[in-house]
């Protein structure tokens, strides 16, 4: 049984804490790093058992995905998280929300577009911006788990001592905490202000990845298109099309003020069902 499940949030170093928890000895980690069990219903009508396929293990301590979308769906996936174990323990990845939201803009406007300006983002109140609203997306968890299940990783922190923090977390996960893994001091799946030729190609590619990876029916066509290397092809054709030497795009600083103020109550509010002192996000 899975007993240490990542439920959110997207942009927030996700990536890097999955590669931290892969490495250790004691840890069985899935196949695939997001299995999207909980929150899509095609995979998850599948039943228990097509979960439990998503990992090859032996006798390690801890079982464990990452599924940084999770709390997009707080609500259903909490409940079918707490019906499957209400022991398992729950990995947070936090990270300042108006950071965040502006990773998400760079790392989605280069993959599938869609976004005239980040400030348009802002102004509209995309999901990229409300997907900030942490409290919010993990009340219904914090309804059904107490918060001693909870472990949290706030990103600014797990940058400036990586060791300390990845260690913390093997000891609340009750295994070696003197584990040094290989990913201290790397970083991993960083948003890259892309741009692109030929953008309609670019995002093309990315939407029949989104829709081949959602699809039920279409995953064995996933399995073939890795086995005859097709995968690499793709990738040498989006390295192909990049457009070098563009201006990299910044948040401006009246935007994070604004997002900051928006954010404002959401954090105060996390900060005392946690106990966390987010002050480093208010500066």
């Amino acid at each position: 049984m899975v007993n240490t499940i990542g439920i959110g949030f997207s942009r927030t170093g996700s990536t890097w804490l999955s590669r931290c928890l892969e490495e250790h000895p004691e840890i069985c980690f899935s196949k695939e790093k997001e299995t999207h069990f909980f929150n899509l219903d095609a995979r998850f009508n599948e039943g228990v058992d097509s979960y439990h396929s998503y990992f090859d293990c032996g006798d390690e301590k801890v079982v464990a995905e990452f599924t940084a979308v999770y709390t997009r769906d707080s609500e259903k996936v909490a409940e079918r998280i707490h019906a499957y174990n209400p022991k398992t323990k729950l990995l947070v990845m936090l990270r300042n929300p108006a950071d965040r939201a502006f990773s998400n803009y760079i790392y989605r406007k280069s993959r599938v577009g869609g976004y005239e300006s980040f400030e348009k983002a802002v102004e509209e109140n995309d999901q990229i911006v409300q997907e900030g609203l942490y409290a919010k997306h993990l009340a219904p968890f914090f309804e059904l788990f107490p918060i001693e299940q909870f472990i949290f990783v706030v990103q600014e922190e797990s940058r400036k001592n990586p060791k300390e923090t990845i260690q913390e977390v093997y000891g609340e996960l009750g295994i070696d905490s003197q584990f040094i893994p290989s990913c201290i001091g790397r970083e991993v799946n960083a948003s890259k202000d892309h741009a692109y030729k030929l953008p309609w190609l670019q995002h093309a590619i990315q939407r029949t990845r989104m829709a081949v990876h959602k699809s039920k029916l279409l995953g064995p066509i996933r399995n073939l298109v890795k086995f005859f290397g097709v995968t690499k092809i793709i990738s040498n054709v989006q390295k192909a099309n990049e457009a070098k030497g563009e201006a990299k795009e910044e948040m401006l600083e009246s935007t994070r003020s604004k997002l900051l103020k928006y954010y404002a109550e959401d954090i105060q509010s996390l900060e005392e069902k946690t106990g966390l002192n987010l002050d480093i996000w208010k500066r």
